[in-house]
């Protein structure tokens, strides 16, 4: 009786099949497995931050004058008389462990973040875009000028502002872990409500201040995605 074994060239046609099986599923794999780790990197942060915000205003029995609210859909109504103590609250809440009020980059509070300004130049074929209504979040604000304020946990806040107003501010997930890009590990976050409710909210992207690098996501959809039930 004979015996009949595969030829070298069915084995090699086999391993052909196989490579592209894998070429095209193994990158879908790898962004599932990311996307699922960025999901829950933010949601733990998120609810961090989200709890501090309510022992905020539990402790002071009151809501700070400092957010905006978010009547139809706009985002251009704002308080800001008591930003000052909302900051000093909220930080206090959070386990902070390095601060740097200005040049946060120079002293090693963050890594190198590319601002508003300097993305959408990138995204336009580096044409210079107006981007004035942002100008907090410009490169060279953000890396020497706004407060930073690294935490415990790792994840970095940087306010929009010099003056440290944290009624809008930047949150990096991982911290000085890479890839330190908007939409990856770096997001906006607004604190909105009304003179009864606060709440840890996300800006409108239309407002153009949230951009989103390299395929992201803006704090929206990740938000959206993480309670999706």
């Amino acid at each position: 009786m004979s015996k009949r074994g595969f030829t070298l060239a069915e084995v090699l046609i086999t391993l052909g099949i196989i490579g592209i099986i894998a070429a095209m599923t193994i990158p879908t794999l790898i962004n599932r497995a990311n996307f699922y780790i960025l999901k829950q990197q933010f949601k733990k942060v998120y609810n961090t931050y989200s709890n501090a915000l309510v022992k905020v205003y539990a402790e002071n029995g009151a809501v700070f004058d400092c957010y905006y609210t978010d009547d139809n859909g706009d985002d251009t109504y704002t308080h800001s008389s008591q930003c000052t103590e909302l900051t000093e609250s909220f930080l206090k809440q959070l386990n902070v462990i390095q601060k740097c009020e200005s040049n946060a980059y120079q002293r090693g509070c963050i890594p190198k973040y590319k601002g508003v300004d300097s993305i959408y130049k990138d995204q336009h074929n580096g044409q210079e875009i107006d981007s004035t209504g942002c100008s907090g979040f410009w490169e060279d604000n953000i890396l020497n000028r706004n407060s930073a304020y690294v935490l415990k946990d790792g994840s970095i806040i940087v306010t929009y502002s010099y003056m440290g107003d944290t009624k809008i501010f930047l949150v990096d997930i991982n911290g000085h872990k890479k890839p330190n890009k908007w939409g990856h590990d770096l997001f906006v976050f607004m604190i909105k409500g009304n003179n009864k409710r606060v709440y840890l909210g996300y800006g409108n992207s239309k407002a153009g201040c949230t951009p989103v690098e390299d395929n992201g996501y803006t704090t929206q959809e990740i938000i959206e995605e993480i309670y999706r039930k």
